[in-house]
């Protein structure tokens, strides 16, 4: 999305109804620790700061083994499909979101 009064883009851009001032959040990076089983995603929050994180629905989900995609996945619980192209099964649970400052 534009922000705007300036060149740049963000995925996510709010203004406050009472001030009028704009913040937004980019997407920076995902990245996965060899020793986790988790992946981290970094974001770049410009007046906004993100307090804790509550996964919904719209959510993408690629197959790791095969090219099958999911769309619309709501992920507010566990997720659990079957990936007929590499017969095996896939899910997403025990979600932890959690929120870190950098």
């Amino acid at each position: 999305m534009p922000m705007s009064g300036s060149r740049g883009d963000a995925n996510l851009v709010m203004k406050c109804k009472f001030c009028r001032r704009e913040g937004s959040i980019s997407y920076v990076d995902t990245f996965t620790s060899p020793d986790a089983p988790f992946s981290t995603t970094k974001v770049e929050c410009r007046g906004l700061d993100i307090t804790v994180w509550h996964p919904r629905t719209g959510w993408t989900v690629s197959a790791a083994d095969s090219s099958t995609v999911w769309t619309d996945v709501d992920l507010s619980e566990d997720w659990f499909e079957y990936d007929d192209k590499a017969g095996v099964p896939v899910s997403i649970a025990e979600l932890l979101p959690t929120v870190t400052r950098l």
